[in-house]
């Protein structure tokens, strides 16, 4: 595709790799520069409020004909600004990823949380164009927030190529591997607490990765020879965990996305997923979705582990499917977002 057309954009996004929406900054950031686009890149992490309002923001800001935004859940007093900082020739962008708010039974923010939340979901309401990564938040994008359907473009996210098969069935030393982030009941710690329990009298080799939040104290006490926890991995070791587990089993009861379902498919390990779990189906198409049930999870495990003509059936489907997914074809599909705001 020719960029030559394309002029000055600014993207304001998150640093963190562990999570979705930084992985998406910054490998969206990464394909930009080796297409050479005309872009800056400013990271939330490195604003402050007064910068926000300082002169020389407002210049950085002035000379950019388009604005993408690209984390949606960001405190209000960052997009007001820009809302007033940005003239009627500057377009506005933003990525939405996800509308879990719209679930408080299982957004379990706390008052002041769900206050500029909010906010910030009202104000973003003023951008030129949403970005959204599955077909799931467009039609939560319309029917909550009442945007219509042509200002929303889906562009789907990518696996990293450092995600891919390495090892077959007889190789992998783990039953399981989990991800989840033990500080939200939407992400399944608490699910990811009961499969630890239920593995006291399974018996599998569980493996556990995710971030130490506020649910990790009741998981301490299942921990034993059987399931462990791992905080935090890199992407190498994730790829490893991958590769060394037979099943991954994703228990999040909400995602916008899920690029840990296409990571671990990328390397060939099938995925189990809940049927009462909201999950997009460009992502979970190709997966083992089964009630949350202790004797079922136990009987696909087991059939997974012991029958290699299964696996092998699971594990190719897999491949081939999650392979689909670049980052390349998600900033191919950005920048043609872009192009739809300038005179080519």
């Amino acid at each position: 595709m020719e960029n030559d057309s394309l002029q000055n954009i600014l993207l304001i996004g998150r640093k963190g790799s562990f999570t979705g929406v930084g992985k998406y900054c910054e490998r969206i950031v990464d394909e930009f520069y080796k297409m050479k686009l005309p872009v800056d890149y400013i990271s939330y992490d490195k604003l402050r409020l007064n910068e926000i309002i300082s002169s020389n923001l407002r210049l950085l800001f002035d000379r950019h004909d388009i604005i993408h935004i690209m984390y949606d859940y960001d405190p209000y007093f960052l997009l007001y600004p820009l809302k007033k900082i940005i003239t009627e020739n500057t377009k506005l962008v933003v990525t939405v990823h996800d509308s879990v708010f719209y679930y408080p039974k299982i957004a379990t923010w706390n008052t002041l949380e769900r206050k500029y939340i909010w906010m910030s979901r009202q104000l973003i309401k003023s951008a030129d164009h949403f970005i959204v990564n599955s077909s799931q938040t467009k039609e939560e994008l319309i029917h909550f927030d009442k945007i219509p359907q042509d200002k929303i473009t889906i562009t789907p996210l990518g696996v990293d190529e450092r995600f891919y098969y390495k090892l077959p069935l007889d190789k992998r030393k783990g039953d399981i591997l989990i991800l989840s982030r033990l500080g939200s009941i939407s992400k399944g710690s608490l699910r990811t607490i009961s499969i630890a329990k239920w593995n006291k009298l399974f018996k599998f080799k569980l493996t556990i990765v995710g971030a130490k939040g506020k649910y990790f104290k009741y998981l301490l006490k299942y921990l034993d020879h059987y399931t462990s926890f791992l905080h935090n991995p890199p992407d190498k070791k994730l790829a490893y965990l991958y590769n060394s587990a037979k099943v991954f089993i994703w228990p999040s009861l909400y995602e916008g996305f899920g690029i840990p379902i296409l990571e671990a498919q990328k390397c060939g390990t099938p995925v189990i997923v809940f049927k009462n779990s909201r999950l997009p189906e460009e992502v979970t198409k190709e997966c083992i979705k089964v009630r949350f049930n202790r004797n079922e999870v136990k009987q696909v495990v087991e059939e997974l582990t012991t029958d290699e003509n299964l696996w092998r059936y699971y594990s190719k489907k897999s491949i081939d499917y999650a392979k689909k997914f670049t980052w390349k074809k998600t900033a191919m599909k950005t920048v043609g977002v872009y192009k739809k705001f300038l005179v080519l």
